[in-house]
């Protein structure tokens, strides 16, 4: 008879996913409002598109939940770090943390305001 109740070999940590999921959700949040920003002609979000570009409330909203996403993601690596065991993946859940946080924090610090217009790299 086989072990019902015991462990497969398997260790799962929990703090581990949430960051890992936390940072991807974040991360996709934060990459739409990079794409307005950088091109604010843009349709990926359809009929929405018009109020993230503009700055609406659509935009407000998924800066805060970028930012919240970053927050626990990096928050999550940090813990499930002290495991051990599973660096990769849990490193990738702390860039992916600061990839949310990257467009909050440089807006919200007033490093990148307006929409850029062709060119602005030159």
């Amino acid at each position: 008879m086989g072990k019902v109740y015991g462990s497969s070999g398997h260790r799962s940590n929990p703090a581990g996913v949430i960051g890992l999921v936390a940072g991807l959700g974040g991360a996709l949040a934060a990459g739409v409002l990079w794409v307005y920003k950088l091109n604010p002609d843009s349709t990926i979000m359809g009929k929405y598109s018009a109020e993230i570009a503009h700055g609406g409330v659509l935009a407000g909203q998924l800066s805060v939940l970028a930012a919240v996403l970053g927050v626990m993601a990096i928050i999550g690596a940090m813990l499930a770090s002290t495991g051990g065991e599973g660096a990769s993946a849990y490193f990738i859940g702390l860039v992916l943390g600061i990839a949310a946080l990257t467009y909050p924090i440089l807006t919200w610090l007033h490093v990148v305001s307006g929409n850029f217009e062709p060119g602005f790299l030159q």
